[in-house]
């Protein structure tokens, strides 16, 4: 995904000067950082989150939201399917009204188990 970035490289007076490059976002790390690449080179290089300009940064958030809802989605129903033995239509039911985002799978498990009886 392309992103624009702030750089701010010294010139040949050592001072910094603010500057935008248009990267490729290549992977972010649970560490905050990146690694991109800039257009028109053929390295990567490191980044922190907090160098995104926050227009590129709102659409990788989007980007992210629309995946990770058909991720969560489909990671949940298997995990249930794997730890019960529930039929399908329960397993997404559950998923679709009552998993609770916020909390472990584990936990969501513990949920399903006191509302229906399909253990392993």
């Amino acid at each position: 995904m392309k992103v624009t970035v702030i750089e701010y490289p010294e010139d040949e007076n050592g001072e910094e000067q603010q500057r935008l490059a248009e990267c490729m976002l290549k992977e972010i790390f649970e560490s905050e950082e990146c690694c991109m690449r800039e257009i028109g080179t053929a390295t990567d290089e490191p980044y922190g989150v907090s160098e995104i300009i926050n227009k590129s940064l709102i659409e990788v958030w989007e980007k992210y939201t629309h995946i990770c809802h058909k991720e969560w989605r489909r990671n949940a129903i298997d995990y249930l399917r794997t730890n019960t033995k529930a039929p399908e239509s329960i397993i997404e039911a559950f998923v679709d009204t009552q998993w609770n985002k916020e909390e472990l799978f584990a936990d969501n498990l513990a949920e399903f188990n006191k509302a229906y009886s399909y253990k392993s």
